[in-house]
């Protein structure tokens, strides 16, 4: 289990590092004494939300960041045409979230609609919670691939 150090621990680590240790000593000594915290990936440009941290400010300062980042995104997604503007298929909320980690976004953003089903060309609006009463928008744009073949 990889955790995230929030202070010095010896023949361990040192304060900010990553380091792989059993889910034991994790769970039953790291953690309950506030010495990590469980590791929530990489988040945007590699910073990581603390997750026993006690400090709000810090959290939300992290998370307006976040939203700022947000803000400026467009995910692309490219899709077979069906006629009239729709897509074979559709853009689901997991396949945004899939494309989002693989951006290095985090994986606790929370959709504000709990249904997304994009099906349809074009430029698409999405509304995520993030957390901390944080919320922020990204566009989602949708296009024809076989426009790229030719």
């Amino acid at each position: 289990m990889r955790v995230f150090l929030l202070s010095d621990v010896a023949s361990l680590g040192r304060k900010g590092s990553v380091v792989e240790v059993s889910s034991g000593f994790a769970k039953n000594f790291l953690i309950p004494f506030n010495k990590a915290s469980f590791y929530s990936g990489a988040g945007v440009n590699n910073q990581i939300i603390p997750q026993s941290e006690s400090n709000t400010r810090v959290k939300t300062e992290f998370l307006k960041v976040v939203k700022k980042k947000l803000l400026d995104l467009t995910v692309f997604f490219k899709r077979k045409n069906k006629g009239s503007g729709f897509i074979y298929g559709s853009i689901k909320k997991k396949d945004i979230l899939s494309e989002l980690r693989r951006l290095g976004f985090l994986n606790s953003i929370k959709f504000a609609s709990p249904g997304i089903k994009l099906v349809s060309f074009g430029r698409h609006s999405v509304f995520v919670f993030l957390g901390m009463g944080v919320t922020a928008s990204f566009s989602v744009c949708i296009v024809d691939s076989s426009l790229n073949e030719k």
